[in-house]
């Protein structure tokens, strides 16, 4: 649909662009350059354009729709699956972390490392 949209734009600039040039060179088919083009761009590239703009805006009423009908989650965590640690913010996750404070480009480890003092572990 875009690519006929675009097509007949163009042409229709195309061809009144030779009318224009037509009207210092005075070619032979100057008004049926003037009629082409009228017709690519209002005859065929608007309505095209409508068409286009209208089904976008029935899709995005169709997806607002559905989710709009949808029950709303809660947000916080299920009362179903108990109190655990593992549900509380302030529990540490199990995930794999990687050991060390990254500054910059290496891996420094705590023992010679302090928060807040970039890189002073190099003037030892």
């Amino acid at each position: 649909m875009k690519v006929s949209i675009y097509l007949s734009i163009i042409l229709g600039i195309t061809f009144l662009t030779l009318r224009f040039i037509g009207l210092f060179l005075d070619l032979k088919y100057n008004s049926l350059y003037l009629a082409l083009g009228l017709f690519f761009l209002l005859g065929l590239g608007l309505p095209l354009f409508l068409i286009d703009r209208r089904r976008y805006k029935q899709k995005v009423k169709k997806i607002i729709q559905k989710y709009a009908e949808k029950q709303p989650r809660p947000m916080g965590p299920d009362k179903k699956a108990g109190s655990s640690k593992s549900n509380v913010l302030e529990y540490p996750s199990f995930r794999d972390q990687k050991q060390g404070l990254k500054w910059g480009g290496g891996n420094i480890h705590g023992a010679s490392a302090t928060r807040g003092a970039k890189r002073s572990f190099l003037k030892k």
